[in-house]
């Protein structure tokens, strides 16, 4: 035969173990539901950089970055919108700091007081060539 305190405790266990699981509950179902909506992230690319990121045909964002980007966001569940612009307008966007994200802008110190890059999604190399016989030996000719 159990006590009484035997009882008490048990029944304690229940009703914390109880208000526990509810918690878990509510706050795991305010995870998919939220009680606010975010606004959309506003995301940019260069609109003629191809195949890194541009419109295509028929003006639809595409490309390297922006096809990384839209997976990312779909398995993060994002809601954004995707806009192609001119180099310029990326630039007075920067300067205004009238966006959320950027796909694809090369890093340079100068811009890390206001941007946050991701780790690398590709590495660009570039050379110079010159005509055989050139009088171009190096880049201080």
């Amino acid at each position: 035969m159990r006590s009484k305190a035997s009882y008490l405790r048990i029944s304690a266990f229940n009703i914390v173990h109880k208000i526990i699981v509810t918690i878990a509950i509510v706050f795991f179902l305010g995870l998919q539901f939220p009680l606010y909506a975010s606004p959309p992230l506003r995301v940019y690319h260069h609109e003629s950089y191809p195949p890194i990121e541009f419109l295509d045909n028929i003006a639809q964002s595409t490309g390297f970055t922006v096809d990384i980007f839209k997976a990312v966001a779909e398995a993060a569940d994002f809601d954004y919108t995707i806009e192609g612009i001119p180099w310029d307008s990326i630039k007075v966007k920067l300067v205004s700091q009238n966006f959320d994200v950027f796909t694809g802008l090369y890093y340079t110190h100068a811009n890390t007081d206001i941007l946050e890059y991701s780790t690398p999604l590709l590495t660009v190399s570039y050379s110079l060539f010159v005509r055989k016989g050139s009088s171009i030996h190096d880049l201080l000719d």
